[in-house]
């Protein structure tokens, strides 16, 4: 053949025999289908969504449990080229009326309109629920976003697009261009979502919220409402951190949470900033090195959102070791970094033949050092004007625990 067709598919194939396997995307569980199925109301204008996976997230349908099996849901997939005569009558971001969301070329352009046969009831509001979520679902599982849109026109989107049915509710599908996070929530505080600094927060009610007849729950709120000094912020058991080495698929997630400024003042100056993917595929390549690990990945919630590394010592002081750690900074103040550095300290204890651990900290950082004597260490010096960041010279606060000092509390999983 002219273009030498076979020659360079098989150049091809050996080019991927040379890179080695690819590393293996994680399982699409239902668990982390729902973490990546967020709302989104701003979408990348440069992806179109096709025909062709629109289908696909409507015919999930055909696989849904329906009220009395009546099977009335009907659903016109609407793409780019009529996607404008939809817009108009859309309202999104009701709790952030001062956004006017979408911004402005950041709109959705793709949809899927759901209708029914019969006057809406309540066993096709049922459902229209399952319906509605699984096909976000299915469209999280292909790489796009959606959200569900209530606010809007119905007689203005059914004159637009000529439907012989009542629109119930529409679904925008796309490729979010939004960066969105859950964060805990308790009963009695507010509930409604909010942005700050470019992030779209969730708030989301925890498990002991959801039971009726949670007396135990119940008792914990009263006393720690009762206590002066109750954290703000008390992560409950079934939302612990989960320690585990770093893999290739947290590359995004470390890119993300790392590329913090905030986090950096905290940090010595080998750690990179800004902080990209190059930098964190770097980082995971080098710790997948390691034959006994001394990088703890902290999960949350699917999300790998933070680190602690331990730096063994040579020579005379070949049984001690450094530790180090930061923790994505919407987590902060929970006492996630104290419950996930407990962990690790005595996973590391026991792995290794280390008698005392230290760490180091700038004078202004009044929160690490409460981390640290939380998890058991005690100060046992200043160093002054021993480091210089930011430009200036900062005292440095040693802290230091020894294996007989230690006495795990309560520490969450090593995975």
């Amino acid at each position: 053949m002219a273009d030498d067709y076979l020659g360079r598919k098989m150049e091809e194939y050996r080019a991927r025999q040379a890179a080695g396997p690819r590393p293996q995307r994680p399982a699409a569980t239902l668990r982390r289908l729902l973490l990546r199925n967020r709302s989104y109301r701003g979408y990348d204008p440069h992806f179109l969504v096709r025909r062709d996976q629109l289908l696909r997230i409507i015919g999930v349908n055909t696989l849904l449990p329906s009220a009395m099996n009546r099977q009335v849901l009907r659903f016109r997939p609407v793409l780019a080229d009529e996607a404008p005569q939809i817009l108009p009558h859309i309202r999104l971001g009701g709790a952030l009326p001062e956004l006017h969301l979408p911004l402005p070329g950041t709109e959705p352009n793709a949809f899927i309109v759901v209708c029914a046969t019969i006057p809406e009831d309540r066993y096709v509001d049922i459902d229209l629920g399952i319906s509605v979520q699984s096909m976000l679902l299915q469209a999280t599982e292909i790489g796009l976003n959606g959200i569900a849109i209530g606010a809007f026109d119905r007689a203005a989107v059914r004159q637009a697009l000529a439907l012989e049915l009542e629109p119930l509710l529409l679904v925008a599908v796309g490729r979010g261009a939004e960066r969105i996070e859950l964060v805990p929530a308790h009963a009695g505080e507010s509930l409604a979502y909010y942005r700050r600094d470019g992030i779209h927060y969730v708030p989301k009610l925890q498990l002991e919220e959801l039971l009726l007849g949670n007396r135990e729950a119940e008792t914990d709120r009263a006393q720690a409402a009762e206590s002066p000094e109750a954290p703000s912020h008390t992560p409950c058991a079934m939302n612990r951190p989960i320690l585990r080495r770093w893999q290739a698929a947290d590359c995004e997630a470390l890119a993300r949470h790392l590329n913090n400024r905030h986090i950096w003042d905290n940090c010595r100056d080998a750690l990179p900033h800004p902080y990209g993917i190059g930098d964190a595929e770097r980082f995971i390549r080098a710790t997948a090195r390691d034959v006994q690990p001394n990088n703890y990945c902290i999960e949350m919630d699917g999300e790998a959102v933070g680190n602690i590394n331990f730096s063994p010592g040579c020579d005379v002081e070949r049984f001690n070791a450094e530790t180090g750690y930061w923790l994505a900074e919407h987590l902060w103040g929970r006492g996630i970094m104290t419950q996930a550095l407990q962990a690790a300290v005595a996973d590391y204890f026991r792995r290794t033949d280390t008698v005392r651990i230290e760490a180091n900290v700038y004078a202004d950082n009044r929160a690490s050092m409460r981390v640290l004597e939380k998890a058991g260490f005690r100060r046992c010096g200043i160093r002054r004007k021993a480091c210089f960041k930011n430009g200036r010279f900062v005292d440095c606060h040693c802290y230091e625990l020894l294996r007989e000092e230690f006495t795990p509390d309560n520490t969450p999983t090593i995975g």
